[in-house]
């Protein structure tokens, strides 16, 4: 069951932020799904690929050592800090804005670049105000412990 929920919530806002919003965009622009492949898109289709795999490998992360979800409403029961939790604290946010941004270099969409900056913003806030609190509450000593050896982005 554990392993449904996190498909379900991946299928629902992370694709939403990564997959489903910047394709409408896209459409919106009469851009075609499938770009023309040159050395720099290329290069953007091969940094999605990255993104969405950083997202899903954390993903597993969060269901294997955390034994919950990506999803505030089946948050982990352990703090996770393995993987790639040892060199950001939101590397599931850093694949998705990875995606974006890759998304924006291999479609040449502007569009997409200004998306991925308000993504950004909007991240970083829930990050600030919703999660850190949250988490510090949660998981008390050794949440503060991981917030001072492990940057929140970079």
């Amino acid at each position: 069951m554990l392993w449904f929920k996190v498909l379900i919530f991946t299928l629902i806002a992370p694709a939403s932020v990564a997959v489903y919003i910047p394709l409408l965009i896209l459409s919106y622009r009469g851009i075609p799904f499938w770009p023309d492949i040159t050395s720099f898109t290329g290069a953007g289709l091969f940094f999605l690929f990255v993104g969405i795999l950083i997202y899903l490998s954390c993903a597993v992360e969060f269901a294997r050592k955390g034994e919950g979800t990506p999803s505030p409403t089946a948050p982990p029961k352990s703090l996770v800090q393995s993987w790639l939790y040892t060199k950001t604290r939101n590397p599931m946010y850093v694949g998705m804005l990875t995606a974006v941004w890759a998304g924006a270099i291999a479609w040449r969409s502007w569009e997409l670049g200004v998306y991925a900056v308000v993504v950004l913003v909007l991240f970083n806030a829930f990050v600030h105000f919703y999660e850190e609190p949250h988490l510090k509450k949660t998981f008390g000593r050794s949440y503060e412990e991981y917030l001072t050896s492990t940057p929140r982005w970079f």
